[in-house]
């Protein structure tokens, strides 16, 4: 396969499907491993295969013990950004697995940066001591086997459908209760499992597939769903550099044809990033059917010019 550089340097407001802006979130909210944005302290992307998209969150087995509620400042957590609608009850399901199947690795706290709950009251927030219990063990003594699906645990009564007061992006947290733990998928249903888990509590090999749309995974086309990797879009006329493309995940925000980061720079996922010559990072190894997505606020409609700065190692370098 050649290998091809391409860094996009785009002073433009022209909406293509590569720049869509993604204005609409998905009905159900689907989170893999490889749509972390933050992660911190024992927590590692790791490839998995079995694991939702064939990597997983891991935190290493130290011998931790639980803590009674969440720190409002940990060291140990990942975070994972997502659009949502206001005022829509989201059921929390996340799918976990213990190291050894031990219960001593088998719980993690969820905490959400802006969550309501039923009447309007600050719920499991970010920067606070109150946050979800997930605990994988069904009951005491059950024990623990393979992946399951969680939404709290056995011995507390505790509100597993957040809500929140405005639409657009929010931020859920992760952070280690028990140390051990892995994590492959997150998923807030409004709909298809607000009364019942996506899949069995333990032995479990559900694989919640994302909502996409146009050409899906193999298609040239983008899906709903994505979310900007900085916050916020870009706006434009602007620069969109080619490293910031969107979270989301494979047939989602890209679709690339090789699992990893060949070039092993600035991000974790699928898009081989490396760093370039001349500062920051540019996108290699790309291959015939691959895109990228990314979303943009265009300031006014009319005809715009697009200009993309590529290079190749087996050519001349600079604009063409």
């Amino acid at each position: 396969m050649r290998r091809v550089v391409v860094c996009v340097c785009a002073c433009v407001a022209m909406v293509l499907p590569m720049f869509a802006e993604q204005a609409r979130a998905a009905d159900e909210v689907v989170a893999y491993a490889s749509d972390v944005s933050t992660v911190s302290g024992n927590w590692a992307l790791t490839s998995s295969a079995t694991g939702a998209g064939g990597q997983l969150m891991s935190s290493g087995d130290y011998g931790a013990s639980n803590t009674d509620a969440p720190l409002s400042n940990p060291s140990d957590y990942f975070e994972v950004p997502f659009s949502a609608t206001a005022n829509t009850p989201y059921h929390v399901w996340v799918r976990l697995r213990a190291s050894g199947n031990s219960k001593w690795n088998d719980s993690v706290w969820a905490q959400f940066s802006d969550a309501v709950s039923g009447g309007g009251a600050a719920l499991y927030r970010i920067g606070s001591t109150s946050g979800l219990l997930l605990n994988l063990e069904q009951c005491s003594g059950c024990g623990t086997s393979g992946w399951g699906w969680v939404d709290g645990a056995y011995w507390l009564a505790q509100v597993s459908t957040v809500r929140f007061a405005s639409s657009g992006q929010h931020t859920i947290r992760v952070q280690t209760r028990e140390d051990g733990v892995q994590v492959d998928q997150i998923v807030l249903s409004p709909s298809t499992y607000l009364t019942q888990a996506p899949g069995a509590s333990s032995n479990d090999s559900t694989i919640v597939p994302r909502a996409t749309s146009g050409g899906g995974a193999s298609g040239g086309s983008s899906s709903s769903g994505s979310t900007p990797y900085l916050g916020s879009p870009v706006t434009l006329p602007g620069t969109v550099n080619a490293q910031d493309y969107d979270n989301g995940g494979d047939g989602v925000a890209y679709h690339d044809n090789t699992p990893g980061n060949s070039g092993g720079a600035y991000r974790s996922g699928d898009i081989d990033l490396e760093a370039s010559s001349e500062g920051g990072n540019d996108i290699g190894w790309t291959d015939a059917g691959e895109w990228l997505n990314y979303s943009v606020n265009v300031a006014a409609s009319g005809s715009y010019t697009v200009q993309l700065r590529v290079a190749s190692p087996s050519g001349p370098r600079g604009a063409r």
